[in-house]
This record gives structure tokens, sequence and C-alpha cells, in this order.
């Protein structure tokens, strides 16, 4: 604060934080001197307005008035480190996003490297880049700024899709990627929109969490595991949101991976897994576990295995070997619902020549059923005559390498 000598041999200089508040002397002649003029106001709170007035003293002691109030605010504190985050939207773009922050007055948005990329004002949330080549990777990290300072985000990396295809509002639309095929029927994501893929989410991950989300899920799998270069990562986008919903009217795309048998012997190539074992799997939303698609089905002639799915994820190509005991038996879909999509129940860890018997709770006899040379057995949800089991809870009976279990199998129509 500065103020002019007006003739007087001393000064009082007051603070209120309220324009018609109390004011508190902060300053006067005999602490500053009798020439003083200015003082420096220190150990205020952050982005707060002040009110100062001062007033002289004649040699006797008497008082001016008052000067008029001036007011000054102090900055904001400096910002803390932003968060960003990327997502590739097509082939060529990518759109940052951040969370506002209170008091930041612009954003620089960096490669790596230093560059600046574009700079935005502090009410910026998102940044779309375009102009990027397919294939590649782009690093950049968020610097948020005001007049107390600046702090950066930590670098995000975000991997372009080499393979992406416009999906139309009305007819269908199919992507390649890598070798495999995802097919959208007409109005699947209820308007136009985009597809994108990655033919190695495990290094080309489309989201940040997926590499963490696809280990957790194999760490889990028993008696399973991915056959090697089937992984494959697929996403959705209606104009620059990512669809993450089921896909409109019921819709459900075919996903189509192939598998490595080129001698075609029956199984998977540098692998001991049996082709009759593979299953087309689907990563769980929560990541996980794998989950068999209901209508996951082989085909040995095109070597691919197929399915369909109502939206999208990460999806692989799962296989495995018969088990020795009952210990790890596993159910999917569990509930069975067949008003979802679910085709049949899939039932895996079990030695060969397992006995499977289906009850309702009462003890009738609703199904039976026998495991296969992998160690899989599959109910389509209906009973020895045919007709579609109720709602309920039913009891699966197995029996085999010389053990007996009893588990539960929930329908829901």
């Amino acid at each position: 604060m500065t103020w002019s000598s007006g003739g007087a041999s001393g000064y009082s200089l007051k603070r209120s934080s309220a324009a018609a508040g109390l004011y508190v002397q902060i300053a006067s002649s005999a602490t500053l001197g009798a020439s003083a003029a200015s003082f420096l106001d220190g150990g205020l709170a952050a982005a707060t307005m002040y009110h100062y007035r001062v007033r002289g003293f004649n040699t006797e002691g008497i008082a001016t008035d008052y000067s008029a109030s001036t007011s000054a605010a102090t900055n904001p504190p400096p910002p803390s480190a932003p968060a960003l985050s990327g997502v590739a939207l097509s082939t060529t773009s990518v759109l940052w996003s951040w969370a506002s922050q209170a008091g930041v007055s612009s954003y620089a948005l960096r490669a790596a490297t230093g560059g600046v990329i574009v700079e935005l004002g502090g009410a910026a949330t998102t940044y779309l880049e375009s102009g990027l080549a397919p294939g590649t990777s782009v690093a950049h990290f968020l610097r948020a700024s005001n007049g107390s300072g600046a702090a950066d985000s930590s670098t995000t990396t975000v991997h372009l899709p080499s393979g992406g295809v416009a999906v139309p509002a009305a007819s269908s639309a199919t992507l390649s990627l890598a070798g495999a095929t995802v097919t959208f029927p007409a109005g699947a994501l209820g308007g136009a929109g985009t597809a994108i893929g990655s033919p190695d989410p495990v290094l080309k991950p489309l989201l940040p969490t997926t590499p963490a989300d696809i280990d957790r899920a194999n760490r889990n799998l028993l008696g399973q595991a991915p056959v090697p270069g089937t992984i494959r990562q697929f996403l959705a986008f209606s104009g620059t949101q990512r669809y993450e919903g089921n896909f409109q009217g019921g819709a459900r795309a075919t996903i189509v991976i192939p598998y490595p048998d080129a001698d075609g012997d029956g199984v998977v190539d540098a692998t001991t897994l049996s082709v009759g074992t593979l299953v087309l799997s689907v990563l769980s939303e929560g990541g996980s576990s794998w989950s068999a698609l209901p209508d996951s089905a082989v085909d040995r002639v095109n070597r691919v295995v197929q399915g369909s799915v109502e939206h999208f994820s990460i999806f692989a190509i799962l296989g495995g070997a018969p088990a020795a005991d009952l210990s790890n038996v596993r159910i999917y879909p569990n509930p069975f619902l067949p008003g979802q999509g679910h085709a049949r129940v899939n039932i895996v860890n079990l030695p060969v020549n397992a006995s499977l018997r289906i009850y309702t709770l009462s003890g009738q006899l609703v199904d039976r059923l026998d495991s296969s040379t992998s160690g899989q057995a599959a109910w389509d949800g209906r009973n020895e005559s045919g007709r579609s089991a109720a709602s309920g809870i039913y009891w699966l009976v197995v029996e085999g390498a010389g053990g007996k279990r009893t588990l539960k199998i929930a329908v829901e129509r």
C-alpha cells in the first residue's frame, strides 16, 4: 500500500476484510517511521479481498479524516497438479480431458519433450487433438498456471489405433483389425458414430487401465489360457462421447477372431491347446475375469472363433485342458439370462467324461450332460423334453474323477 504525505507528520494505516466492516490498524508512523509512505501487507489469506484506509496526524496528534477506502485481492494459491487423461476417438485424433480447478488462469497442453501443443483459458476442460498419425503413440502433460505459479500433470500416453471405421446411422458396418472383424448391425449406436480397435491392447491399449485389467483377469484363470495373439480391444464413439452402454434396440455386433493352426492338426500352433477347447471370451466390466460369450463357436474350416456381443470391451480366444478333479469347476454365465442374449450355461474345468445332472430344488431331474474331452459342458436352459426351464434356482450335481460336487445355477427369464 502507498499513500501521499499531504503535509502530515504521521500516519495510521488500517485494514478490514469487509468494505463496511471493522478496520484494524496494521501500520503507523510509530513502527514505520515518520517519513514512510508505503507498507507491504503480508501473511494474508489467498484469493481474498481486503480493504484499506489511511489518515494523517499533525504534530499535535490531531487526526485528519480517513482517506477513501481502497481494495485489493490476494492471488489464488498455486494450482495443484492436474490429472490428464486421453482417449483416441479415431485413428488420427485424441480427446484430452481434465477436471476443472478453481483459481487456474490458463492451461498448456505440452508434448512430453516440452513443446506446447495448445494454450487454453482457465475454463477449459477438454481439447481435441487431430491430424495425428494412425498406429502411433502420443505422450503429453498438462501445465496449470495462475499468478502464483504453475503445476504439471504426469505424462499421459495414448496409443492411436491403426484401424477404425465410420458407423452409419442406418446401415451396417464392418471393422477389420489384424485378421479380426467386428460387424455392426444398422442402428447399433442410435445414430452415426465411429468404431476403433487395438490388435494388441497390452502394448497399445486404448484405455489406460487396460493392461492391468488384462493381467488381473489372466491371473484369475483356472485351467484356461489366452491363445497368443488373439486379444483385441474395441471402442465405439458417438461424436466425442465414448459409447459405453449396450447397443441400441438389443442389437448385437458379431466378432470374429482367427486362431493359429497352420497345419490343421487341431492344436493351436506353438501351444498344447486343443482347438476343441477354444471359446471367444469377453473381459468383465470390472476387469477381473474373462467370461465366455454364450454363442461362441469354433469354425475349423476358416480357423476362427466367433460370437456376438451387446457392448464393446476387450475380447480374447481362450483354450484349455480337462481338469484332474472337481475342485475348480466354474459355471458361467450365472445367473443365466436368456432375455439378455445368453444362449447357454458353460460349465468348465471338468475332468474328461464327467457326469452332470441338473435338478429342480425339489429334486426333479431337468437335464443330464457329459463333459467333453476338453473338460467342458454346456446347458441350453431346457429340460430333456426340449422345454425352457422356468426362472429359479437349480442344483447341478457333477460326478467324475472319483469325486462329486453339488453347485447351483440361477435362471432368470
